[in-house]
């Protein structure tokens, strides 16, 4: 009876464990990539905005060079592209 019991809670245990394990990544909601800017629009998480829209309950406030202000937050380029002539 002892046997069984222990069996038992070992395959709770394992079955918890199991079955709370997520294996999909999920990208962190507070990452956020500016991947371009071209003229007054600019490329966040890949979709295209506009100054004084809305990003994930953001403001886009304004485009400073290679930055945008979003929020509170300066957020630059990823990669910036040089052209070589």
């Amino acid at each position: 009876m002892r046997r069984y019991a222990f069996l038992l809670i070992a395959l709770q245990v394992l079955s918890e464990e199991f079955f709370s394990y997520d294996p999909f990544f999920y990208e962190d909601r507070d990452f956020i990539k500016l991947l371009g800017i071209m003229d007054e629009k600019i490329n966040l998480n890949g979709k295209w905005y506009q100054v004084k829209d809305a990003f994930e309950g953001l403001s886009i406030k304004k485009i400073e060079g290679d930055c945008v202000i979003l929020g509170e937050k300066k957020i630059c380029l990823m990669k910036k592209r040089f052209l070589e002539e």
